[in-house]
């Protein structure tokens, strides 16, 4: 949404996090200095928590306003830009109903605030760019997936990221035993014995794996095979509401339910992490938290891949963990994948357009290099991620893979 505020002060207030689009135009340099704070105000709602946020928040653009004047504006300019920020204190609804973590951006020409779905850590800078580092964990995150709870009596489909879920209607789709074969069966009709419920299938490689029957007689036979037709019914059945392929999915049921569904299921995007619990047992929010770990290898491929990259590629001089040689490639596109440190800062400066115009601050001024090296390489078409420094397979809080 967009607010007014104060006069001619305008402050655009967003919900959820930027678009990649979005993240490229404020990484972009301007000719106007940008002021960055990160916050995750308290949310329990009461009157003292809500001047605690706002006061917070004071004492976060104070910081900036300190930050401008180290970096040379005086009074006026400063407070042109610090206004800007301020004017979020007016905002009566943002502070009634905080969010779980928030950004601003303010330059002397615009201000825009975004409510994020994750706290971030607390984050004040200035610099001729916005500091877009602790977004791309969040961006990392943030991809949708569906989910498929095998209940026993029938099965619901969901469509979740990491922070929301939402139940998908099962419009045409047989949901049950009833539906899909005309009759229901008792409750033990998951409690037969199968495999173990390890491996199974990544995008790409198909869902089916062979389930294993233990006892004698037919009784349980039976009922995997009933059980199994469902699945089958049902799989097909599913193709009119998903397609075939597209965002994940993960299946979550007892250790029982799951490989049935697996033998059944022939779809690519089924990835193989799945939930063993049985879905009555939890609230929508708990089977998504518990799915996360299904589906996080999934979601962050990319910066996995460029830490398997760098690993394959040490040695051949296409890659460097040193700051100022990661800058100067940054800036010339010479960077296909980086990797920066999430908690680490490395302040300097590029006073010039060349790739030798940069430098180290020994006093700690500057802008913080590593969300430069984040923004240029993003700026030129490659791909950045912000880690914690103990994932980093470089000696230092930089590691980049180099197109050349």
């Amino acid at each position: 949404m967009t607010a007014m505020t104060g006069g001619t002060t305008r402050i655009h207030i967003h919900e959820g996090l930027p678009s990649p689009d979005e993240i490229s135009r404020l990484a972009e340099p301007g000719g106007n200095e940008c002021v960055s704070i990160f916050a995750r105000p308290k949310r329990a709602g009461r009157g003292v928590e809500l001047h605690k946020n706002k006061l917070d928040f004071r004492e976060a653009v104070s910081t900036a306003d300190a930050l401008l004047k180290k970096r040379g504006h005086d009074e006026s300019s400063a407070r042109e830009i610090t206004e800007r920020a301020r004017s979020l204190l007016e905002e009566e609804a943002f502070w009634l109903r905080p969010p779980q973590g928030y950004c601003l951006f303010a330059s002397s020409d615009r201000a825009d605030v975004y409510r994020l779905p994750a706290p971030p850590a607390a984050v004040v800078e200035v610099a001729g760019r916005c500091h877009i580092k602790p977004l791309l964990p969040l961006h990392d995150d943030r991809g949708a997936y569906h989910l498929l709870a095998l209940q026993r009596e029938r099965v619901r489909l969901f469509r979740a990221d990491r922070w929301s879920i939402e139940e998908v209607a099962l419009e045409g789709v047989p949901a049950s035993m009833q539906e899909a074969l005309g009759f229901d069966r008792p409750a033990q009709e998951h409690q037969f014995h199968t495999g173990t419920a390890a491996g199974g299938a990544a995008p790409g490689g198909g869902g089916r794996r062979p389930a294993v029957h233990h006892g004698q007689g037919g009784g349980k036979d039976d009922r995997h095979a009933e059980l199994l037709r469902f699945y089958q019914v049902f799989d097909r059945a599913l193709r009119a509401i998903l397609g075939d392929g597209g965002i994940p999915l993960v299946v979550a049921g007892s250790e029982r339910a799951v490989p049935v569904y697996r033998e059944a299921c022939s779809r690519r995007d089924l990835l193989a992490g799945e939930v063993l619990v049985n879905p009555e047992d939890l609230a929508p929010e708990d089977l998504r938290d518990r799915a996360w770990e299904a589906v996080r290898g999934w979601m962050h491929r990319e910066r996995l891949q460029a830490r398997k990259d760098y690993a394959r590629m040490t040695g051949t001089g296409t890659t460097s963990d040193d700051v100022l040689e990661v800058v100067r490639a940054a800036r010339t596109g010479r960077v296909r994948s980086v990797l920066v440190s999430l908690e680490d800062t490395v302040r300097g400066r590029c006073d010039g357009d060349g790739p030798e115009d940069c430098a180290l601050e020994q006093n700690g001024g500057g802008e913080d290099l590593l969300n430069l090296v984040a923004a240029e390489t993003l700026a030129h078409g490659g791909d950045a991620h912000a880690v914690p420094h103990a994932e980093l397979p470089g000696r230092t809080a930089v590691a980049a893979v180099l197109r050349w």
